[in-house]
């Protein structure tokens, strides 16, 4: 079952990249915290601190004060994939990123959502059409393939489907009947990815 050898894949994708992903998060994590720390404003409260008065000979700032930081928590990532033709020999490894990368963004609760674009009409078994897809003139698609909105087995589910897109790691359309045709419709999905 081409499905089954997808799970072991991923299973065995995850395992390497662990690390990676782990390493993704810390980085993520010491740069909001020098951030959040860049951010915090000191003010002085105007009532006096009691337990400094002894040193008003040799301190001018006899004062409380609090310190405010602006909450950081403004930001998510928009993924837009480009599913044409051109793409072939870089569709395996570009997977694999991709899943890296959410991986990363769930770990870190990054809000995020991976779209594909083509203008391709190959009929997609795993991905079928369904009423939130996009669609505009001259085929052109974008599909929703990861989200930060899916649960834990949707997620799970649809980087099975992903995996089974490239078996042994060459992307070939895959058990699932995709297949990478059409062009780059890239002014439609950038038009697109404001509404997104």
């Amino acid at each position: 079952n081409p499905f089954e050898q997808a799970e072991r894949e991923l299973a065995e994708f995850r395992r390497i990249n662990n690390d990676k992903v782990n390493y993704l998060f810390t980085q993520f994590e010491l740069k909001k915290q020098a951030d959040q720390y860049k951010r915090t404003k000191i003010h002085k409260t105007g009532s006096l601190d009691t337990l400094r008065l002894h040193a008003y000979k040799y301190e001018e700032d006899l004062f409380k004060s609090i310190s405010t930081v602006a909450d950081a928590k403004n930001h998510a990532l928009l993924f837009i994939i480009d599913w044409s033709g051109s793409m072939s020999s870089s569709m395996a490894g570009t997977i694999e990123q991709l899943i890296s990368l959410t991986l990363f963004c769930r770990k870190a609760q990054i809000p995020f959502e991976v779209y594909s674009l083509t203008t391709g009409t190959t009929h997609f078994k795993a991905f079928e059409e369904k009423p939130g897809n996009l669609k505009y003139s001259q085929n052109f698609k974008m599909r929703c393939y990861l989200s930060s909105r899916m649960n834990q087995n949707q997620y799970y589910a649809a980087c099975v489907n992903l995996f089974a897109l490239m078996p042994k790691g060459v992307y070939q359309g895959g058990a699932v009947g995709d297949s990478l045709i059409g062009c780059t419709p890239l002014d439609e999905a950038v038009t697109t990815a404001i509404d997104l």
